[in-house]
């Protein structure tokens, strides 16, 4: 189902459709069309997302943002990617000051990624190379880039983003008064 819903001063209205239900549609579109690797750009929550992955097979890498967690310091920890399935799910922090950079290794045409961080290879050189190339194993790694403090806030642009987050709250109030209906 969908609802339409004026944005901001938009004459065009947004269609509120359920995630899982369009996520399997998109997927079974871009492969038909011949995709290999779909990486998605979700505003949800954790939890939401984590059902979304649960739900919807074919996500490879889904990047989300709606953490609401501030980290203004260069510990990244809580940031750092997981998977859930076969879905590498990585988050952005807020604040637009760190830049997120995902690194896909892949061998032997596999997308059935390791976390290179929890599966770090420690043999000596001389012995990897000797390993055949087939045997090897695509994986995935991450690293934070971070802008530091003296980058500023630019006010027009965050008077947008302002703008449409409180929008986004009156839609899920709208939404929340819309579902209890039912």
């Amino acid at each position: 189902t969908s609802m339409g819903i004026p944005f901001l001063n938009e004459r065009d209205t947004i269609n509120i459709l359920d995630p899982a239900e369009t996520a399997r549609k998109e997927i079974a579109k871009l492969k038909s069309e011949g995709a290999e690797l779909v990486i998605a750009l979700v505003y949800m929550d954790k939890e939401n997302v984590e059902k979304l992955v649960q739900q919807v097979p074919g996500i490879n890498l889904l990047i989300y943002g709606h953490t609401r967690e501030h980290n203004p310091s260069s510990d990244h920890i809580h940031f750092l990617p997981y998977k859930v399935n076969e879905t590498i799910i990585a988050r952005c922090p807020d604040g637009g000051r760190v830049i997120g950079v995902m690194k896909l290794d892949i061998w032997n045409g596999s997308l059935t990624f390791l976390n290179g961080v929890e599966n770090v290879d420690l043999r000596p050189e001389a012995v990897k190379e000797k390993e055949n190339p087939k045997d090897r194993q695509s994986v995935f790694t991450n690293e934070f880039v971070d802008l530091g403090p003296t980058i500023q806030r630019d006010k027009a642009i965050q008077d947008q983003l302002d703008a449409v987050g409180g929008k986004i709250e009156e839609l899920r109030v709208q939404l929340k008064k819309e579902s209890e209906r039912k």
